[in-house]
C-alpha cells in the first residue's frame, strides 16, 4: 500500500534508490503519512546481514525525519501544523487548508 502525500514523492524516490543500492531485492509494503510525517515500511524477509538491515533502517529514519520539514502537499519547505489533525505544510498550502 503506497499512499504517501504527493509532496514527499521526491524524498521517497531518493530513499527507494538508496535502499536498492544496499538491498537490491528489498520490498516496500507501505508508505503513509502519520502525525504529519512519512512512515516507510519495508519487508526484512531475506535480509540476513544485520548491518545492512540497520543501515536500511537508518536511511528510513533519516527520510522520515526529513519529511517533517517538507510540505506534504507540494514539496516546498514546510513545518508541522495542527488544527486537530497534524500535517507538515508550507504557508500557502496551510492557508488553502484553512479556507476549505
Amino acid at each position: 500500500m503506497i499512499s504517501h502525500p504527493p509532496g514527499w514523492d521526491d524524498i521517497v524516490t531518493k530513499l527507494h534508490k538508496r535502499l536498492l543500492e544496499i538491498i537490491p531485492e528489498y520490498r516496500v509494503f507501505q508508505t503513509k503519512e502519520k502525525f504529519g510525517t512519512l512512515r516507510y515500511y519495508v519487508d526484512s524477509y531475506g535480509i540476513e546481514d544485520t548491518k545492512v538491515w540497520y543501515k536500511a533502517q537508518e536511511l528510513i529514519q533519516e527520510t522520515e525525519a526529513e519529511s517533517a520539514t517538507i510540505c506534504q502537499r507540494c514539496g516546498s519547505p514546510g513545518k508541522e501544523r495542527s488544527d486537530g489533525y497534524i500535517a507538515t505544510l508550507c504557508n500557502p498550502c496551510c492557508e488553502k487548508r484553512e479556507r476549505i
